[in-house]
């Protein structure tokens, strides 16, 4: 896990998701808001250090490569969460959410 969304947070709401008490884009939602909230907190630090000697460029640089962990770190805990859940389904249920994936979309294959 990264440093701005913990194992911990991600295992808990993974464990809501599985005992149906949130739907899963609550849980991807929850997740972002955790990233964002985790970075907003890191990126005041930056501001607020005025002993860092750094100019305001090398802070806003600081910031940036922060931002862009961050949206790493999360499309990273999207894509794993993911597949692991696609790697939990039998081939009778992938096919059925391929179907219903198609319908809802209106793409499926004739």
């Amino acid at each position: 896990m990264g440093k701005y969304l913990k194992q911990g947070f991600v295992r808990a709401l993974e464990w809501k998701h599985m005992r149906e008490e949130i739907s899963y884009s609550k849980m991807v939602d929850l997740m972002e808001e955790e990233c964002i909230k985790n970075l907003t907190e890191d990126i005041k630090d930056i501001i607020d250090s005025e002993n860092s000697g750094l100019s305001a460029e090398q802070r806003l640089k600081e910031i940036q490569e922060i931002e862009k962990q961050v949206k790493d770190e999360a499309t990273e805990m999207l894509r794993a969460s993911l597949l692991e859940q696609v790697n939990q389904l039998s081939d009778d249920e992938i096919i059925s959410l391929y179907d219903n994936l198609s319908k809802f979309f209106n793409t499926k294959e004739k």
